[in-house]
């Protein structure tokens, strides 16, 4: 026998000590996790029925029975702080033969699904149990706190009694939610073997930071067998009698074993306390009430999702993106659902801009895209970020949330009046401004010619483009070649006019030097010019999508230039032209404008950004319509987009949807992977409305304009209640009058405020 080598380590040695040193885990390989499935390999389930529960960092996605099935579905699972801590999740019944009721989620993302069993089960007559049908109901709910709850309750209306088995099947891969979206990583911590004590399950993996991830089940009552993979319950219930069972789930990561139980909470009462939270925000928001209840129930469930979608990392509060990808801070995103939110709640905008304030660039670094005054694009909280394995913590590949930075505050100003915020947060305005005029390699304009432009990042998810269409393919040639960088994107450039031309109104309003204040009107003039020299194409009466690497314009008609009305920075009469091309055969579905014309080689409305329809794209352009004048036309978007979402649960617009035109199908052709709630797609409606209403606000100078209001002929009325401008609280009603649009003021609380309205 060879003798070790005493200075090679010891496998036995090794894993005692690992066992040791993890409380008495025991490791195993992954493979020997129950359900495994490796996470960048998840199948993909599709679109069919998802049910969707989010409270704070922790959520959901289950299908319509409330389980998570197949194993390691790739959006499907218990997520919580970018890691999936439920993989495999599935009541198990004594037989596959049941009715399915119903399943749904209420406004405030409680879930109820409703089964019939009527086979699997025994009574003491055994010819009435073969007879029986819809006798047995199974009733399930689920419900976020600062838990996973599922509350299983089996009601029994024979008049026999019956026995029956129930099971719950279990496991976690503990995957980065960018492994479940497909990242392949160089390799995983460690797995151990499930720990059994009394009516808890303990499922562990430590990550390669160092960090313990947990999943803590508790199962109640006790069920009669419990190991690390199911729970199993045998019952026998009388005539009329409800047996209840409920399973708690816990995740959470640290750097020990600490994860234990809450306080007992009945499940009715973590459903009270839910929606005690969701009126609480009710009450804070505008009221919409209008004719047509369909529209109302739309909106209502889009407040319902902003509250939903809130994140909370100590003092500070910003919106999610959206579900399931995106329930992380997103600086884009966060800004234009808070500038779309305003007339519905705008502490939105104030804390989303206190937050990316917080995260302001300030030193260069390459790997994450940080510039000093930059604002970030994305920021993750996952293992995989924790380990530098992807640039996002955070990663600032973003060019256009530095001036819609500047945008909302202004515009937030101008809804609040509120002096000590906006004051408080003018020096991060300023340096946000400072990284779009710099020349530096780092800076918003390296090659000095006054239009900010991206090079691009690549590997460890760095994005290629950085605008909103930031899809590897978003920023095509008609032909699909694809646009070489560094690329100037068209309504980048006029938010940062825009921006520039807000930044001084602030510096005005707030004692700044008017030299400072000059200059920046002098640079947002310039920029203005200088969009109309070199975006322009009097051929096709539209601008260009971008310039090239080579200053060259990129002919592709697309939506972007529509935001170009939405800075307000172009000649009316070509706003005019820009939306006879938006509103054309082309670009419109019938369902909203498209991303990208139909005719060109680039075209494809099946894809993330060059056909399809994006809501918020669509309500920006919608707002632009309005600034110019165009009210009518804002109205036709509304129309269109509120008619595609007739065909979404809860009337709620996804992310986004396929561009396939009214003429081409019956209905809106969804997109497989599009998040729903998602952000700026729920508070696109505000936006909508607000275009359509032409509500101009100036809180500054005590004063609202309401320009040119117009409603479409099912929707007679709208009144606005606990609608805030500044420290005024107004009681709108608009009414159709004929074809025009009527207002009436029915009360102001508060301070004063000068309604002048133009009919």
């Amino acid at each position: 026998m060879k003798s070790r080598n005493p200075g090679s380590p010891d496998p036995a040695r090794q894993a005692l000590e690992a066992f040791e040193a993890a409380g008495g885990l025991r490791p195993i390989p992954p493979e020997a996790v129950f359900g495994w499935v490796p996470p960048a390999r998840g199948p993909d389930v599709g679109t069919g029925r998802k049910l969707v529960l989010k409270r704070g960092a922790m959520f959901a996605v289950v299908n319509g029975r409330g389980n998570v099935v197949p194993p390691g579905a790739a959006e499907l699972g218990l997520f919580y702080q970018d890691t999936r801590y439920l993989s495999y999740y599935e009541l198990r019944l004594p037989s596959e033969s049941c009715s399915e009721l119903s399943s749904n989620v209420s406004t405030h993302y409680v879930s109820q699904i409703d089964l019939s069993l009527y086979e699997g089960f025994e009574t003491e007559d055994v010819w009435e149990a073969g007879r029986a049908h819809n006798f047995l109901h199974l009733q399930r709910r689920q419900v976020i706190t600062d838990v996973f709850v599922d509350e299983i309750r089996l009601i029994n209306y024979l008049p026999y009694r019956v026995r029956l088995w129930l099971e719950v099947w279990f496991t976690a891969d503990f995957a980065d939610l960018f492994e479940a979206r497909g990242f392949e990583r160089e390799a995983r911590g460690q797995y151990f073997a499930p720990c059994v004590d009394g009516r808890q399950v303990r499922l562990t993996y430590q990550g390669k930071d160092a960090q313990y991830y947990q999943t803590l089940l508790s199962f109640s009552p006790q069920p009669v067998l419990l190991d690390g993979q199911h729970a199993r319950w045998e019952l026998s219930l009388e005539p009329s009698q409800e047996i209840d069972l409920e399973i708690t789930v816990v995740p959470g990561h640290g750097p020990d074993l600490t994860l234990a139980l809450p306080q007992p909470m009945k499940f009715s009462d973590r459903e009270r306390r839910v929606a005690a939270d969701y009126q609480f925000w009710e009450r804070e928001c505008t009221h919409v009430e209008t004719a047509d209840k369909v529209f109302d129930s739309a909106l209502l469930q889009a407040r319902a999702d902003l509250k939903a979608l809130i994140l909370e990392q100590g003092d500070l509060r910003i919106i999610a993106a959206g579900v399931p990808w995106y329930v992380a801070p997103f600086g884009r995103d966060a800004l234009i659902t808070a500038f779309q939110s305003l007339m519905v709640n705008p502490g939105l905008a104030r804390d989303s801009l206190r937050f990316l304030a917080h995260y302001q660039g300030q030193v260069v670094d390459d790997f994450r895209a940080e510039a000093p005054g930059k604002i970030m694009h994305e920021m993750r909280s996952g293992e995989l970020a924790r380990i530098g394995q992807i640039r996002h913590t955070p990663y600032y590949g973003t060019v256009d949330a530095t001036p819609l930075f500047i945008i909302l505050l202004e515009e937030y100003w101008r809804w609040t009046h509120d002096s000590d915020s906006v004051r408080d947060l003018l020096p991060a305005a300023i340096r946000a401004a400072e990284w779009l005029i710099s020349t530096e390699a780092w800076g918003g304009d390296p090659d000095g010619d006054g239009f900010i432009e991206y090079q691009g990042g690549a590997g460890a998810f760095g994005l290629l483009n950085q605008g909103w269409k930031d899809s590897h393919d978003g920023v095509p040639w008609p032909d699909y070649r694809l646009a070489e960088p560094p690329i100037a994107l068209v309504e980048v450039q006029g938010y940062v006019a825009d921006a520039y031309q807000r930044l001084a109104n602030l510096l005005r309003a707030f004692g700044g030097d008017p030299s400072g204040v000059a200059s920046w009107e002098t640079r947002a003039k310039r920029l203005r010019e200088r969009i109309e020299e070199h975006f322009w194409l009097p051929d096709q009466k539209s601008y260009a999508l971008a310039l090239d690497g080579r200053k060259r314009p990129v002919p592709t008609l697309t939506s972007n230039p529509g935001h170009l009305l939405f800075s307000r920075v172009i000649h009316p009469q070509r706003a005019r032209l820009m939306a006879d091309k938006l509103l054309g055969a082309q670009m419109f579905s019938g369902w909203g404008i498209r991303t990208l014309a139909t005719g060109q080689r680039a075209y494809n409305p099946l894809s993330y950004h060059n056909g399809s329809v994006w809501p918020h794209d669509n309500a920006m352009i919608a707002m632009g319509f309005a600034y110019y004048d165009m009210q009518p036309r804002a109205l036709q978007v509304l129309e269109a987009i509120f008619q595609a979402s007739r065909s979404f649960e809860h009337l709620r617009p996804p992310e986004l949807f396929c561009g396939i035109g009214c003429g081409e199908a019956n209905f809106p052709v969804r997109y497989p992977v599009a998040c729903m709630p998602q952000a700026w797609a729920s508070a696109s409606w505000f936006l909508l409305l607000r275009a359509i209403l032409g509500l101009q606000p100036n809180a500054p100078e005590g004063r609202l304009d309401i320009m040119q209001p117009c409603l479409p002929p099912w929707l007679k009325d709208v009144r606005l209640s606990n609608f805030r401008v500044g420290n005024s609280r107004l009681d709108l009603v608009f009414f159709r009058k004929g074809e025009r649009a009527n207002v009436e003021v029915r009360a102001i609380e508060g301070d004063p405020m000068r309604v002048q309205i133009q009919i």
